[in-house]
């Protein structure tokens, strides 16, 4: 629903109010935001303190720290029923949180319909039991998890990636996916969440904003830019290990092994124990999560890559014409060209579109080199999970601003994590040891292209003709 742009004045200055969302948006700096339901609410006014959201405002006068705004229907009567559908219902003398408690939606899913969110054609529901979105269509496509995708109780809102074909929640980028921004869990469905934990659902419907019992989350398409080619690289059938785990492909760019019965189980070797000649770590070919009755699986050991892949593991760590017989993969690793320039004082870079930028690890922001008129880049991981060694974030193509919210006109933009870009600026800000970051990570370079893709418009799907998108579904 579109809102009115409705403004307040307050002694910290003027707050949009945002009643769809529940709360209020300061107006110097609209990325600091206020949720209502974290406020103190006397049963007329708000009241909150605003340095704990903007640590760097402050006010002389201590007695005036606490600021107060009045209930939001009574900044804006008509715009509060519009936003929570109670034209004709009768509120005269309530308070915010008694009118919400008079919602439709709140008394039909009382009477038995499910509240569902639309995902791309693609109805769910949440079940808070197991903490993940489960599927109308059941077994035929795959549950969501919410810790995949972020989406906890108080997270306000969820952008993650999903492959449009396995309709599984991606974890980097390449071709079929699109971008969802979705509701909180406590928004979609605060009642099944009361009856889950065994709350009274009104603590949370007086503290949320309008509740839908059918909601759709927004979706973007993604379309590659710059000519770049952002499919997930082929597995190459040629660098393969047998072990007591069954057969593994090597992946020496990455410094992984993947599972050949199920691509999905990759084992990333700067988890596993190296001993100076050899790799070792815990894994079943019968069950990769398998436990014996002590709660220990099978230890599998390999050799070290260097003896596997000599010719692969040269190239890939570019030491041609460097003596590297009889050094082992983390020895052999501190003779890479990056790493030598690097130590005599070159910068590492990341080009994100054309602009370069550097890093600073004290504050976790990417630094604009040649263009001070672009901001900073904080990086927050913003879109949920993904892998932890990329950061995923959207930028706006022309401000170069990070958002955090699907519009036109942006970019997501993927590039590998500081720690992963620069082992040396991370070493030396952290204090650890730059051999074992080196020999924890693939090959270094100091210039990186980060992945982006343009988002465009999407339609949604259609959902079976039967459900009622309006009002939901009867159990």
């Amino acid at each position: 629903m579109e809102s009115k742009k409705i403004e307040i004045e307050t002694i910290a200055g003027k707050f949009f109010v945002d009643m769809a969302e529940n709360k209020l948006v300061w107006k110097e700096d609209p990325t600091i935001e206020v949720p209502l339901d974290q406020t103190v609410f006397d049963g007329r006014q708000y009241y909150f303190a605003f340095d704990k959201y903007n640590p760097r405002f402050a006010i002389e006068d201590l007695d005036k720290i606490m600021i107060t705004v009045p209930q939001l229907l009574d900044i804006d009567r008509n715009e509060f029923i519009k936003h929570y559908h109670l034209e004709g219902i009768d509120i005269k003398g309530m308070n915010d949180r008694e009118a919400k408690l008079l919602q439709p939606a709140l008394a039909d899913r009382l009477n038995g319909e499910i509240a569902l969110v639309d995902i791309a054609g693609e109805l769910y529901r949440v079940n808070y039991r197991a903490d993940v979105l489960e599927p109308l269509r059941g077994s035929q496509i795959p549950a969501i998890s919410m810790e995949e995708i972020g989406g906890k109780l108080g997270q306000r809102k969820s952008i993650f990636l999903m492959n449009t074909v396995t309709k599984r929640v991606a974890n980097d980028l390449h071709d079929n996916l699109i971008i969802v921004e979705m509701k909180e869990p406590l928004s979609i469905d605060p009642v099944g969440c009361a009856q889950t934990y065994q709350i009274d659902y009104r603590n949370i419907v007086t503290n949320i904003g309008p509740l839908e019992n059918y909601r759709v989350a927004k979706t973007m398409s993604l379309i590659d830019i710059d000519g770049q080619n952002v499919e997930k690289p082929l597995i190459d059938s040629s660098l393969q290990v047998e072990t007591t785990g069954g057969s593994f492909f090597v992946d020496i760019r990455n410094n992984k092994l993947i599972w050949q019965e199920n691509t999905d189980v990759i084992i990333d070797l700067a988890d596993a124990h190296f001993d100076g000649r050899s790799y070792s770590f815990n894994f079943s070919a019968k069950d990769p999560f398998f436990r014996d009755q002590n709660g220990a699986r099978p230890i599998v050991t390999i050799p070290q890559l260097i003896n596997i892949f000599p010719a692969e593991f040269i190239k890939a760590y570019n030491l041609q014409g460097i003596k590297v017989h009889g050094l082992n993969d983390q020895e052999a690793k501190l003779f890479q060209p990056a790493l030598a320039e690097r130590l005599k004082g070159a910068e590492v870079t990341i080009d994100i579109s054309g602009e370069l930028y550097g890093i600073n690890y004290s504050s976790d922001q990417l630094i604009p080199i040649n263009n001070d008129q672009f901001p900073v880049i904080q990086l927050d991981g913003s879109i949920r999970g993904t892998k932890d060694d990329i950061e995923v974030f959207l930028l706006h193509c022309q401000t170069k601003e990070v958002v955090r919210d699907l519009a036109e006109d942006l970019m997501i933009v993927e590039i590998p994590s500081p720690e992963f870009v620069d082992p040396l600026g991370y070493a030396q800000t952290y204090d650890k040891s730059l051999a074992e970051k080196v020999m924890e990570l693939g090959p270094l370079k100091n210039h990186h292209v980060a992945k982006t893709m343009k988002l465009t418009q999407t339609v949604n799907q259609k959902v079976d003709q039967k459900v009622n998108r309006k009002r939901g579904m009867r159990r």
